[in-house]
């Protein structure tokens, strides 16, 4: 009995990982089905079945850190799993996505292969991460957040000049091994957090008004999310400075 106690308590804490594995296993289809078109759920373009993968791989990734916390499970194994899940579902498949977009826009290969430039970031990004302490605020843009940008931003770039949307992958890319501060939702218990948070809800509001305007897809919204926290964490950053040195 209490073997089997211990055998139970030991497959509780795995759940974790299991969920870690869960988010690389859908970055892995989301890579099958981008370049088979496959039809899994029917009525749903290849594109629009990736964005619902990564959406729901983004919140395994929430949760396998939130319960590897409240489980006191968290290892060393369980770090190295996430950054490796995340460099495949955030990393490797926003990159591969934009360069089918660009290549299909564009027909041309040098073009699109700027694209690449997500994934390379997006490792160098986790690598930083995992070599740094913990703290309560992200140095850099945190890699579920630009994969997340990526998967939306095709269903409101059709229209944007090519031009554009490379400096939009290099800007997003760049804002990953920058050393620029971004705020986490843990730990809102300050003013600092609170001035982001109340900007955070403000911005997703008239990014929700804009897209109802204009009848933007609605697998547009992760970059629309992304976008108003990107504004949201900018805008309370200086307000905080601009605050502090008054």
């Amino acid at each position: 009995m209490i073997i089997n106690l211990k055998y139970q308590l030991k497959l509780f804490k795995f759940i974790p990982n299991f969920l870690t594995l869960c988010n690389a296993l859908l970055g892995c289809l989301s890579i099958l089905v981008l370049f088979n078109d496959f039809k899994i759920i029917d009525g749903f373009s290849s594109y629009e079945l990736i964005v619902l993968f990564v959406l729901l791989a983004s919140i395994l990734d929430f949760f396998d850190g939130f319960l590897a916390r409240a489980l006191k499970s968290e290892s060393k194994i369980g770090g190295q799993l996430d950054s490796f899940s995340d460099s495949i579902t955030f990393g490797l498949v926003p990159s591969l996505f934009m360069f089918d977009f660009l290549y299909n826009k564009t027909g041309i290969f040098t073009v699109s292969f700027i694209s690449l430039t997500i994934f390379i970031c997006t490792i160098l990004r986790l690598s930083k991460f995992n070599i740094s302490e913990y703290q309560k605020d992200f140095i850099g843009l945190p890699s579920p957040s630009s994969g997340l940008f990526f998967i939306g931003l095709p269903f409101i770039a059709s229209k944007i000049e090519v031009m554009y949307i490379l400096i939009i992958i290099l800007f997003i890319s760049i804002l990953m091994i920058s050393n620029l501060k971004f705020y986490s939702l843990k730990n809102i218990n300050s003013n600092e957090k609170k001035v982001f948070l109340l900007l955070l809800v403000i911005t997703n509001l008239i990014a929700l008004g804009l897209a109802l305007m204009f009848d933007i897809s609605a697998f547009s919204i992760p970059t629309m999310i992304i976008l108003s926290y990107l504004i949201s964490s900018s805008l309370s950053l200086l307000f905080n400075r601009l605050n502090s040195s008054s």
